[in-house]
Parts: structure tokens; sequence; C-alpha cells
């Protein structure tokens, strides 16, 4: 499915069951954009934040200038591109979520 596709799909989705909103007066998300402004993106940051304080319990200093490194890169490549070179686990696969939920396990267990 296209950029375009999924921008009509959601388009469709979003108007059939919020049909008392009107966006239409706003071009970007009359385009169907809007899941680009929802909880997804928070999802992402969300496992890269855990990556990042996963490793700065392990080294700090390298986890900061990875995290500085991110925030340098920000708007200058792709999302996938940035998490590369950084060195973060991509959170589209599974060994993401596996990764972090050991880690918030551990944490866990210590209380």
């Amino acid at each position: 499915m296209t950029a375009e596709e999924r921008n009509k799909v959601y388009e469709e989705m979003y108007r059939k069951y919020n049909p008392y909103i009107d966006y239409s007066d706003v071009p970007f998300e009359s385009w169907g954009c809007m899941w680009q402004n929802t909880m997804v993106i928070y999802s992402l940051a969300q496992t890269l934040a855990f990556q990042f304080f996963a490793e700065s319990l392990e080294d700090m200093d390298s986890a900061w200038t990875r995290y500085i490194s991110f925030l340098q890169k920000a708007g200058t490549l792709t999302f996938p591109e940035i998490i590369k070179q950084c060195g973060l686990r991509s959170p589209f696969d599974k060994d993401c979520f596996d990764y972090i939920y050991r880690t918030i396990n551990s944490i866990r267990e210590t209380f």
C-alpha cells in the first residue's frame, strides 16, 4: 500500500467514525494524514526512550552520546536511517520489544 493509499484509507475511516468533526479547512488533515499526529508517533518515541534508558543503566556516557547524536540527526534522515546510525533497535522489529520487556521486567523484579 502506498503512502497515498494509506492516507486515503485513514481518511475514509476517520470520516466514517467521526462524522461530526470537519477538518476540511485544514489541508494536512484533509489529506488523511492525521494518523501521523497520533499515538503512533508517541509509541515510536517511547520505544526509543526505553532503549536509551536501558543503555543508561549499563553505560550512561554511551547512552547520552547516542541520544545527542539521535537529536542532531533529526530532520536530516529518515526515521529508520537515524535509528540504524545510532545503533538502536527498530520499533518495527519484534526483538526491540523483547529487549525492552526484558529490561523493564528486570527492573520491576528489583522492587
